[in-house]
Order: structure tokens, then sequence, then C-alpha cells
């Protein structure tokens, strides 16, 4: 008992590490092309274009739905028929102030979705990343964990989010 009393006390010594450095500019525009890719994949409802978002031990946690573990489970669950939102029109997000740099980075926000009317063409519908409307059909909260890849690129490695 006195032996783990002691590693505790020793444990507790041990200078902390350096915070990691705040996002450079570089990573914070490769994170939100990594988003728009995201966007344009959904709205195209192509699953393959998605998933290669993911990396390959990737966990997907949708609301109400188990866990997907994986890039080749999430490619599948996201080739349903249910899986995308039709009508997509409008996805605005707010990258968190608070993201930091180093081999993971987690990004938390908001997230607004607008439908578009059906005859609203697909190649007309973009992304506006820096604003959000007034009236959105559905709002909600993110957690998205990136992790940088052996050739600098970002891919997500755990995403969750709940409707408001």
């Amino acid at each position: 008992m006195l032996v783990f009393a002691a590693a505790l006390t020793c444990a507790g010594c041990q200078p902390r590490a350096a915070p990691p450095e705040p996002l450079s500019e570089a990573d914070a525009t490769a994170i939100r092309d990594l988003a728009r890719s995201y966007f344009e994949a959904v709205i195209g409802e192509d699953a393959s274009a998605l998933s290669a978002l993911y990396a390959d031990d990737a966990v997907l946690m949708p609301p109400y739905r188990p866990a997907i573990e994986g890039r080749a489970a999430i490619e599948a669950a996201l080739a349903l028929p249910d899986a995308f939102n039709q009508g997509l029109s409008y996805w605005g997000i707010t990258l968190s102030p608070d993201a930091r740099g180093g081999e993971w980075v987690y990004d938390w926000g908001t997230y607004a979705l607008l439908l578009a009317p059906d005859s609203v063409p697909l190649n007309e519908r973009r992304p506006d990343l820096d604003t959000m409307p007034d009236s959105v059909a559905h709002a909600g909260k993110y957690l998205v964990v990136l992790r940088r890849q052996v050739d600098g690129s970002w891919l997500i490695a755990r995403e969750i989010w709940t409707k408001d």
C-alpha cells in the first residue's frame, strides 16, 4: 500500500507536458477543406468520397444508432438508402476557437442544415462554413477528432453529433 501511495506521489511530481501549439493557419485551412469535401460528398450522396475522409480505424457515432467502427463499415453504412439527408442545401459549421495542433485535433461546434426544394440542382447547393442563416431546418452540435496522417493530411478519427 505504501509503495502505491509513493508511486502516486512521484507521478504527481512529474513535469506536465507543454500544451499543444494553437492550430496553424495551414492546418485550419486543411481542416476547412476537409469540411467542404465532407459537405460536397454529403450533398452528392457519395458514400465512397465521404468514407475516404475517415481514417481506417475511425469510429462514427450517429445519434440513435450503435457506433460504426472502421472505414469499410462506415462506407457500408453510408451506402444505405436512408444514410443522407436528401435535399440538403446548407451546412454551416463553426470551428471551435480552442482547437490545438499536434497529431490529434478535436473540433467541436454547432451545425445547421437547410433542406432545398427538389427543384434546386445539387451543383447549385454550396457550403457556407462561415455564416449561419436565421432560420434552419435542423441544428445541433458535434465533436470531431481528426488525426494527422503521415503525409501531413487530416482524416476523421472519431465523429459524434446530436440534434439540439
